[in-house]
């Protein structure tokens, strides 16, 4: 990304892998590939280690539902952004040829080549991929039948486009856009640029975007301003000022939809969230709601084909 340090993205994407592991370690979730990519996690808060709990189940929830609807129609999945993410193994743990998503990751080529890295020195990892058939691992870029891990600009979407359909993308089949924690990072103009491409070039299509809201209150420009101090600039924090910004910004899409994180984890089951609270104590639980309700996960979607995908909003 031209306009953004790259150091800082990589760390971003080192830290987001160290909070999930922690996270798993703890008990919140079950994710046995974070380990493949991570070994230490220091200690972090019962709000941060719980907060992740909310993301990871909220993306989680968007992929699942997406492939319910698309299952039998040749899903794809297109993660910007992805990093570190094992959403690929954890699918392919559960699905057999017929039924599992092509996945296709998108990210800078110092991003790229580590995760090539681990991936082809770690038995477990490199044996799911190839369980679809031959990988080829070379400059920095890893191709398979159903998983290609590409090393392109994503502020580029001309050459990320090309890049993506000569990898094999099928512009006529369902696709599943993620970004987690990506837009923020990036200058407004070419996180319009993208959402528009998204919407304009894909007409069977779910964009699903995770990051801060509502940063135009008091508690947001707290929040804004240690992020800036711990991590790279907050590029796009413009576009993450409300829920009405966010909702313009996915203005292109057919139908649109936000949800808060304090309503994602209000809305886990009882039993579950009991679990959940039981593993670290807070001494007060609203400091907790205040922080989730300034993330978000935004919604578009293109159902031109009407199998379904606008139900998940």
């Amino acid at each position: 990304m031209a306009s953004v340090h790259i150091s800082s993205v990589e760390d971003t994407n080192d830290e987001a892998t160290s909070c999930k592991k922690l996270a798993n370690d703890l008990g919140y979730f079950t994710d046995p590939f974070l380990k493949y990519f991570c070994k230490e996690c220091p200690k972090r808060s019962p709000e941060i280690n719980r907060g992740y709990y909310a993301r990871y189940i909220g993306m989680q929830e968007c992929v699942d539902k997406f492939i319910g609807k698309t299952i039998g129609r040749s899903p794809q999945i297109v993660n910007l952004g992805a990093g570190f993410d094992t959403l690929f193994w954890r699918l392919a743990s559960c699905y057999d040829n017929e039924d599992m998503p092509v996945v296709f990751e998108v990210d800078l080529h110092t991003v790229t080549s580590r995760k090539c890295l681990h991936i082809k020195t770690k038995k477990h990892l490199i044996s799911l991929v190839e369980k679809f058939g031959k990988a080829s691992i070379a400059k920095g870029e890893l191709h398979s039948d159903k998983y290609h891990l590409i090393s392109c600009d994503i502020q580029n979407t001309s050459k990320m486009e090309l890049r993506l359909i000569s990898s094999g993308l099928d512009k006529d089949k369902p696709i599943l856009f993620l970004c987690e924690c990506l837009l923020v990072y990036i200058p407004c103009i070419f996180v319009q640029e993208l959402v528009t491409w998204v919407a304009h070039n894909f007409h069977t299509s779910q964009f699903v975007s995770y990051g801060p809201v509502n940063l135009s209150d008091t508690f947001g420009e707290v929040m804004e301003n240690n992020l800036k101090r711990s991590r790279c600039d907050l590029l796009g924090a413009d576009l993450c000022k409300s829920l009405d910004t966010q909702l313009d910004l996915i203005k292109p899409f057919q139908k649109r939809g936000v949800v808060t994180m304090d309503n994602v984890y209000r809305n886990v089951q009882d039993k579950e969230r009991r679990r959940i609270e039981k593993i670290e104590l807070m001494d007060e639980i609203e400091p907790f709601y205040q922080l989730l309700s300034h993330y978000c996960v935004t919604i578009g979607v293109n159902d031109t084909s009407s199998i379904g995908l606008s139900t998940v909003l």
